[in-house]
């Protein structure tokens, strides 16, 4: 692996990423046409599709014969394999960023041989370039960032609404409202997972949950979180796994006790 990340290509894959993001950046936002997908709230505009396909022709020829799993071509029974793979979120928060606001970001997340290797999270609006290499630290616009250590009681708690599945979800989220504001600072809702798990990376919050995420959501923001000192798990505690969707439970060391006991009989 580390042969692997010594010939990473990681400027190249910031730059295209940062280029990608220029797409998202010259939206009209009064006139993009928009689709709806399964699930309730669940859309795609052109702009999801304009950035996954310049995502993909340009990490193709720069790595030549690598694999993709995105959002706008959906999961598949095996999807990580061997050599590179891709796991892309074109515009993670979409429907912030239908409504203009600026809250949604690209999502990265790159694997070798089924090992998660690299994971970039840029937030264009802010010029926030999240990234982390397998056990080499996470960073943020290149300076070196560290998940938080405090009490949970004054902490920040992120509660993902998965409106996608909301018949199935909603007394689970209100559920885990309740128990959540009961025993964290307070709670917020950004509407964007990777910057909400990114957000934690950095210090600025302290637990993110969501009872159905899907991978492209999770992969590259879960291993920035990991890289600066967090936890990432579904909410029974185990490993996340990337062939489809599932719980996630992201917080610091110092949240995670405590959110993975109010968690546990959720899902």
């Amino acid at each position: 692996m580390q042969d692997i990340l010594k010939e990473f290509p990681e400027r190249e894959v910031e730059a295209i990423i940062r280029d990608a993001s220029k797409i998202m950046l010259e939206a009209d936002n009064h006139r993009m046409h928009i689709e709806k997908k399964d699930g309730a709230a669940n859309f795609v505009t052109e702009y999801d599709v304009k950035v996954q396909r310049f995502l993909e022709g340009k990490f193709s020829a720069l790595l030549p014969g690598c694999g993709f799993l995105a959002e706008e071509e959906g999961e598949n029974e095996n999807p990580l394999g061997d050599g590179y793979m891709f796991i892309i979120d074109p515009i993670d928060g979409t429907t912030n960023f239908m409504f203009g606001r600026r809250a949604s970001c690209i999502s990265v997340g790159v694997f070798y041989n089924r090992q998660a290797l690299y994971g970039a999270v840029y937030d264009p609006y802010a010029d926030r370039f999240y990234s982390a290499r397998a056990g080499q630290g996470a960073y943020l616009n290149g300076e070196r960032i560290f998940a938080a250590d405090r009490d949970p009681s004054v902490g920040i708690a992120y509660i993902g609404s998965a409106p996608y599945y909301r018949e199935k979800t909603g007394r689970i989220i209100a559920e885990t409202t309740y128990e959540i504001l009961m025993h964290f600072g307070d709670i917020r809702r950004l509407g964007s997972a990777a910057l909400e798990i990114c957000s934690i990376a950095s210090g600025e919050a302290d637990m993110y949950c969501e009872p159905i995420l899907s991978p492209w959501d999770h992969a590259a923001a879960g291993l920035i979180l990991k890289e600066a000192g967090g936890i990432v798990t579904d909410y029974h505690g185990d490993p996340l796994g990337y062939n489809g969707p599932s719980s996630v439970l992201a917080a610091t060391k110092a949240s995670y006790e405590t959110a993975q006991n109010l968690l546990k009989g959720m899902v």
